[in-house]
């Protein structure tokens, strides 16, 4: 009797030792798709902050006009300021504008 007594609790023993071993791996296959998750998160928070800062870095001139074809280009002096480069929206007209650029006040072209 005391030797089947002993082999059912090393039996048990075993049992509760595979059990902890699996609930740890679960915690840790848990812990790692949370991590993964954090990683993500901050992976679309900081598309999410750059999107917003480049937008922020567009300052649109309704007075600047252009030709409709997407592209940067100098502005002329008019409604488009003289030393500030701007950007054309396809389709639109609309400027957007960047602000002052050194080629474009010194040659009024993107590049001298």
């Amino acid at each position: 009797f005391l030797q089947f007594a002993l082999e059912e609790q090393n039996e048990q023993s075993r049992y509760s030792h595979i059990y902890c071993a699996e609930a740890q791996f679960i915690c840790y296959t848990e812990h790692s798709n949370l991590a993964i998750m954090k990683k993500l998160m901050l992976c679309l928070l900081l598309v999410v902050a750059l999107v917003e800062m480049s937008q922020q870095a567009c300052n649109y001139n309704p007075a600047c006009r252009c030709n409709q074809i997407q592209g940067q280009f100098c502005g002329n002096g008019g409604n488009c300021k003289w030393g500030y480069v701007y950007e054309c929206q396809r389709g639109t007209g609309a400027a957007c504008e960047y602000g002052r650029r050194n080629s474009c006040a010194q040659c009024g072209r993107l590049y001298c």
